[in-house]
């Protein structure tokens, strides 16, 4: 929110004032984007990366989560300065309360995916050979 001095004087701000005005809040809201657009993709690359069983990032799982963490509150507290604030909370929740679930439940996830996927190719094969 800007400081609206119309109030102290009797004439009401010129054309080029409102547009200066229009043209800061339009670049607030633009970092916003952009910090909400660079926040969502690194929690959504590393729960991603960490998915991955064949990449061997296990033991790098809880480094990784804490140096995304770091990095996403600070994109949060630039959003929430830039007055998008319920942006920065929910990059937040995802920071720090969804990115750790998953690194708890990732391999399980897989692992369900993987038998689930079996069953279905099973399942599949066996109904393409009682039509032949």
């Amino acid at each position: 929110m800007s400081f609206n001095s119309a109030f102290l004087s009797p004439t009401p701000p010129s054309a080029r004032e409102r547009d200066a005005e229009r043209a800061i809040e339009e670049h607030r809201a633009h970092v916003a984007a952009v910090c909400y657009r660079r926040a969502n993709f690194l929690v959504l690359a590393t729960m991603v990366l960490l998915a991955v069983p064949q990449l061997g990032l296990a033991a790098w799982s809880w480094h990784m989560v804490g140096g995304v963490g770091l990095v996403v509150t600070v994109l949060a507290v630039v959003m929430m300065i830039k007055g998008k604030v319920w942006s920065g909370v929910l990059s937040l929740i995802f920071a720090w309360g969804i990115l750790p679930g998953w690194v708890l439940a990732a391999p399980h996830v897989v692992k369900a995916a993987q038998e689930q996927y079996r069953v279905i190719v099973d399942d599949w094969r066996r109904s393409m050979r009682l039509k032949s």
